[in-house]
């Protein structure tokens, strides 16, 4: 692996790590779609583009509002948006990945998008004309409503009529499994096309979708899962949601729950080893690179000596033969008082 040169920009560090093509991981593992998209605001802005119908040219500012370091966060059972933004210094937009079910999702998704609007309400010049639109999208693996199944839903407060309470609260929702169902309207918006690159299984798949902004994200994900620190993370990630998975459903077939919680303990001894066994590595690692800077340390050390040493052999001769410390001193072009001592050590 090449060694990252400071300063370089996104597509040099891309272009440093393509030689070999990394796993595959999909891009419903919510750690990497934070990475991903944290750390590529160009197809973020593409995604919101066509999540939310706007024009590309009119998003001009992204502020992410939920930079999570993942470092030792791999626990598959933590509750977190995904992806938290504020959209041209105005919408709060908040995105989450969903690959299993949870219960009382839209619960969830409404406390979440309501806490935003309430954290909006600060400071004695509060106005209630200051408070900016929320907008909560839930990118799912599963049918949200199995009897009313949509590729993509657009919630919305309206009276029965469809008069708009207000447009301060909406709910968005992709359900990857329904694509087959996509409308016209969701066709023309691209959601299909972010739907394949969401369901992708293979890094051809993602090759295949010619969408603006998809290039973008396997770049960012190539670069993401081309470094081992990240790469490990991430595969953690997926163990664990993959090891939750299979060890809930086996509980819920039993039904019982102390075997949920003998799953959930499992898990979680796995993930301590999975980490552990990452820390060791990172250990080894920094352990390394002392030892290489050292190695080096002791190179350079030992070179300079080697140049005293000569230049030392160089004015003892110039003395022998009569020249004086200041003539020295000039034709070496070296200090007075160093030449002395030279001197001295030799006498």
């Amino acid at each position: 692996m090449k060694e990252m040169q400071s300063g370089a920009t996104f597509r040099e560090l891309f272009q440093q790590y393509q030689q070999e093509e990394p796993s595959f991981v999909p891009l419903t593992n919510d750690l990497l779609f934070h990475k991903v998209f944290t750390g590529n605001q160009e197809a973020l802005a593409w995604l919101l583009s066509s999540l939310l119908n706007l024009p590309r040219e009119e998003i001009t500012d992204i502020e992410i509002l939920n930079p999570i370091d993942f470092g030792d966060q791999t626990d598959s059972r933590q509750t977190i948006v995904d992806l938290k933004v504020r959209l041209n210094r105005g919408s709060y937009i908040l995105v989450e990945i969903q690959v299993r079910r949870f219960p009382f999702w839209t619960n969830r998704t409404l406390v979440y998008a309501s806490k935003q609007i309430a954290d909006q309400v600060s400071g004695q010049n509060f106005k209630y004309d200051q408070i900016q639109q929320v907008i909560q999208i839930s990118i799912m693996n599963y049918s949200l409503f199995p009897d009313h199944r949509q590729f993509f839903g657009r919630y919305s407060l309206k009276d029965d009529s469809g008069y708009e309470y207000t447009d301060r609260l909406q709910f968005l929702v992709m359900d990857l499994t329904a694509r087959e169902l996509a409308t016209e309207r969701d066709k023309k918006q691209g959601l299909v096309e972010w739907g394949k690159a969401f369901s992708a299984t293979t890094w051809e798949e993602v090759e295949r979708v010619q969408a603006p902004g998809i290039q973008e994200v396997k770049k960012a994900m190539t670069f993401i899962m081309s470094q081992p620190t990240e790469r490990e993370r991430v595969f953690a990630r997926q163990m664990a949601v993959w090891d939750m998975n299979t060890l809930l459903q086996d509980a819920e077939r039993r039904g019982a729950d102390q075997e949920r919680v003998k799953a959930e303990e499992a898990v979680q001894q796995e993930k301590k080893k999975a980490e552990e066994a990452v820390q060791q590595e990172k250990k080894k690692a920094e352990k390394a690179v002392l030892q290489e800077k050292k190695k080096a340390e002791e190179a350079v050390q030992q070179e300079k000596k080697k140049a005293e040493d000569q230049q030392k052999m160089i004015v003892q001769r110039m003395h022998e033969r009569g020249a004086v410390p200041e003539e020295i001193a000039a034709i070496m072009n070296q200090d007075l008082n160093t030449v002395k001592q030279w001197l001295l050590e030799k006498s």
